[in-house]
């Protein structure tokens, strides 16, 4: 009985040691988020990822959450950062993916060239060459630029009464860098008026209230490192105040604009940036190919969100055709109001 016993015991532990093993040798993936698991331009890239590994068991992923939104500040990012590396550096990840400017700027860039690992970055608004990613040898990625020329069609085609566009974001870094694209972009027949980046809550309020001496209407973008006298403003509580206040109507960049209350969005997608960067991942474990040798993806897909009824009352004289229409009706991206009363 005692052999018998024992030859279980040695089974056992064959078993477990080779499950132990064989979980060591899986290929590894370490996501790193600029922001917080609850925004839901996360959520969305996680999904995407998540869905492209159910078929991939063989490899194991592990997330971390920057959470800069909520922590904008320079000495928070340089620690949250730090204690990102210093997990990548012990998990020994074959692929790190690096999501949104934050994320490039604090970790990844940290990893250039480094041949133990691989870098797949995504949600960039800036240039690639500045993290030091143009020509490295382990690292592609894709691009995350907003879709002017969709949105200027789509302006254009539904909304002829606009002629002049005034951008209004929050200054954080990311935003620093699609305020770069603003300004680069050439808006004819429209004009650009303006771009005002702030992070303080009283700077809005002008902003939004002096807004038609700029424009016919507001392009917004980021909006979520907002903060009145030290207190965080929660993007549905800037969101409400702003369309409740803002004498032109307001266009979002993002579908979370959307999410949050507004009436209508020309958007980038997350998901294209999750489903490119998991495939760029799997791409580099599964044919062992360094990231360089894979080219830098442009983003390529753009998303249209509305809501109703906040979009008959923000544009009364509007009426989105039904391609558009649909195309966010399908997409998932249309909302509608529990409260028909605005």
């Amino acid at each position: 009985m005692k052999r018998i016993n024992a030859l279980v015991l040695i089974f056992l532990i064959l078993i477990f040691s080779y499950l132990i093993i064989a979980d060591i040798k899986k290929p590894k993936i370490f996501v790193v988020h600029s922001y917080s698991p609850e925004y839901l331009w996360v959520k969305k890239i996680n999904n995407a990822i998540n869905s492209k590994l159910q078929d991939k068991k063989y490899v194991t992923i592990h997330y971390f959450y920057m959470d800069s939104k909520h922590h904008p500040e320079k000495n928070y990012l340089e620690k949250v950062g730090k204690k990102a590396r210093d997990l990548i550096y012990s998990w020994k990840p074959n692929v790190l993916i690096a999501c949104n400017d934050d994320a490039q700027n604090y970790v990844a860039k940290y990893f250039v060239n480094d041949p133990s690992i691989n870098i797949v970055f995504c949600g960039t608004s800036a240039d690639p060459s500045i993290y030091g990613y143009k020509n490295a040898k382990n690292v592609t990625g894709i691009v995350e630029n907003i879709p002017f020329d969709a949105a200027k069609q789509v302006f254009l085609s539904q909304f002829p009464q606009f002629k002049k566009v005034l951008h209004i974001s929050d200054g954080s870094t990311t935003s620093q860098y699609v305020n770069q694209e603003f300004l680069r972009y050439k808006w004819q027949p429209l004009k650009l008026t303006g771009s005002f980046l702030t992070n303080d809550f009283s700077q809005w309020k002008k902003h939004i209230l002096g807004a038609a001496r700029y424009a016919d209407f507001i392009y917004l973008t980021h909006y979520h490192t907002i903060r009145d006298q030290g207190r965080y403003v929660t993007p549905q509580e800037l969101i409400k105040w702003t369309l409740a206040n803002s004498p032109i109507p307001i266009i979002g960049s993002f579908e979370f604009f959307v999410a949050d209350g507004g009436p209508f969005a020309v958007t980038v997608s997350a998901t294209e940036q999750g489903e490119v960067a998991i495939k760029l991942a799997l791409e580099i474990i599964e044919s062992q190919k360094q990231g360089g040798e894979i080219p830098i993806v442009q983003n390529k897909v753009i998303g249209i969100s509305s809501r109703q009824p906040r979009f008959n009352h923000d544009f009364p004289h509007n009426k989105i055709q039904g391609i558009y229409y649909s195309f966010a009706r399908e997409s998932g991206r249309h909302y509608q109001d529990d409260n028909k009363s605005i």
